[in-house]
């Protein structure tokens, strides 16, 4: 094998270790970590490929300029492997419930559609 070999060789692995890094990093670093109250309107599990729990919470709200009420749709994913929060949204689909998250920089195919991930729900009331 010639020098040049052995330098190109290195460069790509160095690259290659520095894309898989970057992409752990980018897609488990926490972003953001909080609560959001409302009501669970769906949560399913889809894709043709990978399959993911995915959700939508209607946080509600008033429209200043006019005093009407507005539906604000919040998207969110859970993790696969959580299945405490995956059976408390199951259960609790249709009432009204606190959702704790944490934000990522971005999400993979495999992970799920959002940048938000549920890892825990709580019950507050009937709709």
């Amino acid at each position: 094998m010639t020098k040049f070999k052995k330098v190109l060789l290195k460069i790509v692995i160095i690259l290659v270790l520095l894309l898989l890094v970057s992409m752990y990093f980018v897609s488990h670093f926490h972003y953001s970590d909080g609560s959001r109250t409302g009501y669970l309107s769906k949560f399913t599990k889809k894709g043709y490929v990978f399959k993911t729990y995915e959700g939508e919470l209607f946080l509600g709200g008033v429209n200043a300029a006019n005093s009407t009420i507005v539906n604000n749709a919040w998207e969110f994913s859970v993790p696969s492997n959580d299945n405490g929060a995956i059976d408390s949204l199951k259960k609790y689909e249709g009432k009204v419930v606190r959702l704790h998250y944490n934000q990522v920089i971005k999400s993979f195919p495999w992970q799920g559609d959002c940048d938000y991930f549920v890892y825990k729900a709580e019950y507050v009331r009937e709709k």
